[in-house]
């Protein structure tokens, strides 16, 4: 729905702010591509909260100086978009500052989850592990 919606604005010509986490790479490509094609800009934010911001703003900051890292996101069994949206662009965020490419990773991992693959009982508490060496 939030993609259709946010579509439907940007062909009409209306810039987008966008603050669903449940968008997928490839939607936000689509959105992209409309967005340039309708010339119309699109600021999207997988969470508006301050916390959730100065979290990325500061875990970016303490990777430049870190040998590895790693994310942990509990969620329950019921959350559609796990691992969540701020999971996700902390690890986008993160692998920039390494030059290092996760999406593929994460693509992999929510291709699983929507097969309605069987997760060990760690991945059910452990929703999304990234460690780069």
């Amino acid at each position: 729905m939030v993609k259709a919606n946010v579509l439907a604005a940007i062909h009409k010509g209306v810039n987008v702010v966008v603050g669903s986490s449940g968008l997928t790479d490839d939607d936000y490509d689509q959105i992209h591509q409309a967005a340039l094609e309708h010339k119309v800009g699109v600021i999207a934010a997988g969470n508006f909260a301050m916390t959730a911001v100065l979290l990325q703003r500061f875990a970016c900051e303490a990777a430049k100086y870190l040998s590895h890292w790693e994310i942990i996101d509990y969620a329950s069994d019921t959350k559609k978009d796990a691992p969540s949206g701020t999971a996700r662009e902390l690890a986008f965020r993160l692998a920039e500052v390494d030059g290092l490419k996760l999406r593929t990773r994460l693509k992999k991992q929510l291709a699983r989850k929507k097969a309605g693959e069987q997760l060990s009982m760690e991945a059910r508490f452990t929703r999304f592990v990234c460690r780069v060496t």
